[in-house]
């Protein structure tokens, strides 16, 4: 028991700290008709994507790590009955993010803060619990009498589709990143539903789905090389247990994860492959600990001879 509680003593006090910031940010908020509020900023990076989720030793505890610079930081999220939600910003991951869902329509709502700090946009509020976020000359109002935004404690919320949307962006949503990603029907772990939005600050090359074909072959026929030489060091062939298979049978599935496009190696369709259409960098899901992760580089299939 104090191992728990010196966990949830660490947990309670970075929540504690991240409202003590929406606190004083609220305020000035209120302290004038109408004025910009400067938020805390998130830990986020455009087109890093890195994530692993984690199972505990805990029931109804679930770790989640995420790359942070050039180090991995590590939060907990536990009472899942809706699911794990995980929020992509223009192809990078944002952690720690608690959304509100609307029971009577479904509408999901996501911190203010978070799409201040990670879309560079403006915010204003007025009376009434008035509000207006802006991007460049497109702009969206919100208000608490209306029902377009809401209240979690200290904490403005507002609707993630419409607002997004009425600035110029595009959101996608995943329901379970296992059933849908990765084709595992059926799993006893919670769903894992991942909120994508999309609104660069420019206008961006984009890369065609058949080019990101063209960057997973090299990236296979390397680990297929990988898982070669592994059998030939241990004296071992392909056989029934370690099947053979082709590097070079990329299926596209015409999904689409945000900026990512969605691939599959055949006879490994539960690791889908990632290629982002900006920048062409490879990610995808890797076997290992983690029960839902994305990762740079190519699967390590040589991981699952050994």
């Amino acid at each position: 028991m104090d191992f728990i509680n010196r966990i949830w003593g660490v947990v309670m006090k970075e929540n504690w700290k991240k409202r003590m910031k929406k606190i004083t940010a609220l305020a000035v908020a209120f302290s004038s008709l109408t004025v910009n509020v400067a938020f805390a900023a998130v830990d986020w990076q455009e087109n890093c994507a890195d994530f692993d989720i984690y199972m505990t030793s805990f029931e109804n505890l679930y770790e989640v790590s995420y790359l942070s610079g050039e180090q991995y930081e590590s939060y907990y999220e536990s009472n899942l009955s809706r699911g794990l939600y995980v929020l992509l910003v223009n192809g990078g991951f944002v952690p720690d993010v608690k959304v509100l869902l609307e029971e009577h329509s479904g509408r999901i709502f996501v911190p203010a803060d978070v799409l201040v700090s990670t879309l560079d946009l403006t915010l204003s509020g007025g009376k009434e619990r008035s509000y207006q976020l802006k991007k460049g000359e497109k702009a969206v109002s919100l208000s608490y009498q209306e029902g377009t935004v809401d209240f979690m404690g200290d904490t403005l919320y507002v609707p993630l589709r419409e607002t997004i949307e009425a600035l110029g962006g595009e959101v996608g949503y995943i329901p379970d990143f296992l059933r849908d990603l990765c084709n595992e029907a059926e799993h006893w772990t919670p769903p894992v539903r991942v909120l994508t939005i999309e609104l660069p600050n420019a206008e961006q090359t984009k890369i065609s789905s058949a080019e990101g074909v063209e960057k997973i072959l090299e990236l296979s026929e390397e680990e297929y090389q990988n898982v070669r030489n592994y059998l030939q060091e241990t004296n071992r062939t392909f056989d029934e247990s370690n099947r053979n298979y082709d590097p070079k049978k990329i299926i596209n599935t015409g999904k689409r994860l945000g900026r990512f496009y969605v691939y599959q190696l055949e006879g490994f369709e539960g690791l889908p492959v990632f290629v982002n259409r900006y920048t062409g960098e490879v990610y995808s899901m890797k076997p290992g600990l983690p029960f839902v992760n994305m990762s740079q580089g190519f699967p390590n299939l040589s991981w699952l001879y050994q």
